[in-house]
């Protein structure tokens, strides 16, 4: 006979019962036994004895990239292209084997015809090899005239410019260099001193393997006075450079090279600021049109806090007191801020630029003719230099090479084997000879720039460290 369901289901839940008693019951008794087991017994235990392993990854090409000529905003088949004027004369220094070198062509904005920066590389035949490389100008045609001075640069993902302008008369253009064998797709964020720069077309520009690319930033940002760059990169490396040149009516009013300088950071350094004819620029940069020859600071709070910013001076005689600050104020996030110089007479400075936020900093400087002839040099702040260091001097008016000393002791260094002391809180600038390559021992933690002025010229860059031919790597097990 058939067993009702109710009770079927009856009998069924007391066996569930109790055969979870049993099997708690079981569980119980065996999480006893585990633990009288556990203290009469030792647990077993795991000891590695592998060695390190050390590995030597094989050493990359060394390479650098030139900016490459002075260009001409407008000058090609439409507005939106530009055509080099001129050619750059590029001096190098190289050690250790074969040095080749090739220019890259444009995948835009480089008129039909023009020729890009050069690229150089060099194969690495052991630690000695070395790759340095610096570029100069003179310009003087009826539309773009200056002089401008370049460090040749090694490619990276992540880089600041800070300068340039789009206001009536003043062209703006970024240079974007890949000399790697992959594409690069690239993110820019521009900074006005309005703030951000919010427009289609900033990202995922692809950068050709093994071209350049030329971008008028009056696309991005018409009528900024004070611009600011980041370039960010994924998949192959970005050489950024960015060339700003002048005219007021129709006078050509100079040109520049804007390189790449330290990362963000609460301390900046800017080495080897030229000072020439300061109370004639100072005097006439009141007038309208004409205040961009005034000598600044341009600082970016990269941040979303606002910035407390003081710079000060470092004289080139040093002093065992921190000097008091030349400018002090408060400097907004997202903003490219230029905060005015004053009061500099005629010689050659470093600046210390310090903030209780991370920033980024650079200078700029003009020099004015009698005949009322102008060039300007924008100067971007130096990172911390290696042990050994090569400097690169290219051809130019009066050229010069400043050490920076931020550290509160003196520091003994040999420049081509000359010893040479860069006083505690304070710079030494150089005369050195324009085309020569110069050997920098025991100067890290120093900071470099090199300078070139006369009446009517005027240039500078910062002195970049080489990156460090790999080395051993050692692998723990």
């Amino acid at each position: 006979m058939t067993e009702p369901t109710a009770a079927r289901r009856t009998r069924i839940r007391s066996v569930a019962r109790i055969g979870g008693r049993i099997v708690g019951g079981l569980a119980g008794l065996g999480l006893a036994g585990a633990a009288v087991l556990g203290s009469t017994l030792p647990l077993p235990t795991v000891v590695g004895s592998a060695d390190p392993v050390t590995v030597v990854p094989e050493a990359a090409d060394l390479l650098q990239v030139c900016a490459g000529p002075l260009l001409l905003a407008g000058g090609g088949e439409t507005a939106s292209t530009a055509s080099p004027v001129g050619s750059e004369v590029v001096t190098r220094d190289v050690i250790g084997g074969d040095e080749s070198s090739q220019r890259p062509p444009s995948s835009g904005g480089l008129a039909s015809g023009g020729s890009a920066g050069l690229v150089l590389r060099l194969p690495v035949d052991g630690d000695d090899s070395s790759l340095g490389a610096a570029q100069s100008q003179t310009a003087g045609s009826a539309d773009l005239a200056g002089f401008a001075a370049a460090d040749c640069i090694e490619p990276g993902n992540d880089q600041w410019l800070l300068g340039g302008s789009t206001i009536t008369g003043r062209s703006s253009l970024l240079v974007l260099s890949n000399p790697d064998e992959v594409d690069a797709v690239v993110d820019l964020d521009i900074l006005a001193e309005t703030g951000a720069v919010n427009v289609a077309g900033m990202d995922g520009i692809v950068i050709g393997a093994g071209t350049q690319q030329v971008l008028p930033l009056a696309a991005f940002a018409p009528g900024a006075e004070a611009l600011a760059v980041h370039v960010t990169s994924r998949g192959g490396q970005i050489a950024a450079s960015l060339q700003q040149s002048t005219v007021r009516v129709l006078e050509a009013g100079g040109a520049d090279i804007t390189q790449t300088g330290s990362a963000p950071a609460t301390e900046q350094i800017v080495t080897g600021l030229r000072i020439a004819g300061g109370e004639r620029v100072q005097e006439r940069s009141g007038e309208a049109d004409w205040a961009d020859l005034a000598a600044v600071v341009r600082v970016v709070v990269p941040g979303e806090l606002p910035a407390n910013v003081a710079i000060e001076v470092l004289p080139a005689g040093g002093s065992s007191d921190r000097a008091e600050p030349a400018v002090e104020a408060e400097v907004q996030p997202g903003e490219a801020a230029d905060l005015v110089l004053p009061g500099l007479v005629d010689g050659t400075y470093a600046l210390r630029i310090s903030a209780d936020q991370p920033i980024v900093a650079a200078a700029r400087s003009a020099v004015l003719a009698e005949d009322g002839a102008t060039d300007f040099a924008w100067l971007a702040a130096s990172a911390a230099l290696g042990d050994d260091t090569v400097v690169v001097v290219p051809e130019g008016p009066s050229p010069q090479l400043t050490l920076a000393n931020p550290d509160e002791i003196e520091r003994l260094v040999r420049v081509d084997g000359e010893e040479r002391t860069v006083p505690a809180g304070g710079s030494l600038p150089i005369a050195v000879d324009g085309g020569a390559s110069l050997r920098l021992e025991g100067a890290e933690g120093l900071r470099a720039g090199v300078s070139f002025v006369s009446g009517t010229q005027i240039a500078a860059f910062p002195v970049e460290a080489p990156a460090p031919v790999a080395g051993t790597v050692r692998i723990r097990p």
